[in-house]
């Protein structure tokens, strides 16, 4: 009588089955009395609803544990492909980082390099070092020299004209933004009248003389030339 009453009790335990031995003998110590009020707790819907519950925890637990696990090994498995792209995309970093440096004299110390690769900015970047500096300007004769030695005559006087070009273009902006500051300070003191929007480059090129002498007067011609490099920039930029 006690053996069947045990095994009506270890189906309704759910028990793995390398288990079901050790318990038939747990309960086996058990009187028959025991047995029969135990199996009425087992088999009574609460009881099974319970396991019911434990039950779907545990398989929501070790689906969670096998994902996570198969997360850490994935990592693992694409950890030294992660970190020879990191070493690639740093190098690279470096590389662009050290042009910016040289072409707005900015320190190529770790700081500078950390904060332009979090900010994608040279914005608020430390300026370089006299010592720096001084490398800087030894690499650019460096290779300007290089350049000479090892370019063909033709290529050459290609250069030259273009070079030439740059420094006369340079002179007329540097000449061109003097005169432009000059009128600005000009200006500041002579209570113009705010340049309203819709006097654009159009509306000032297609003024007559008449026109465009009224516009000075209320104006300035600090804000009417502003007005039409303003224009002119924002055409430029369209063509780029």
């Amino acid at each position: 009588m006690k053996t069947e009453i045990i095994e009506a009790i270890l189906p309704l335990l759910r028990l793995p089955p390398h288990e079901h031995s050790k318990m038939r003998a747990e309960l086996g110590t058990h009187t028959l009395v025991e047995l029969k009020a135990f199996l009425g707790v087992v088999s009574s819907s609460g009881y099974q609803a319970e396991l019911a519950e434990e039950e779907i925890l545990r398989v929501q637990a070790e689906r969670n544990a096998d994902r996570i696990l198969f997360q850490i090994q994935r990592q693992q498995a694409t950890e030294p492909q992660r970190r020879a792209q990191a070493a690639q995309q740093l190098a690279k970093d470096k590389e662009t980082f050290a042009a910016l440096c040289r072409q707005h004299g900015l320190s190529a110390c770790e700081a500078n390099l950390n904060l332009w690769r979090s900010t994608n900015s040279i914005s608020g970047l430390a300026v370089a070092s006299p010592e720096e500096m001084e490398a800087y300007r030894q690499e650019a004769v460096e290779k300007r020299q290089d350049f000479l030695l090892n370019t063909d005559p033709t290529t050459l006087r290609s250069e030259g004209r273009r070079e030439s070009v740059e420094r006369q273009t340079a002179v007329v902006q540097d000449q061109a933004g003097r005169e432009l500051e000059a009128a600005r300070q000009s200006d500041q003191y002579r209570g113009y009248r705010p340049l309203p929007p819709e006097i654009d480059s159009k509306a000032i090129k297609a003024a007559s003389a008449v026109q465009l002498k009224q516009m000075m007067r209320l104006y300035g011609d600090f804000q009417i030339t502003t007005r039409l490099r303003e224009s002119a920039a924002a055409s430029s930029a369209q063509e780029n």
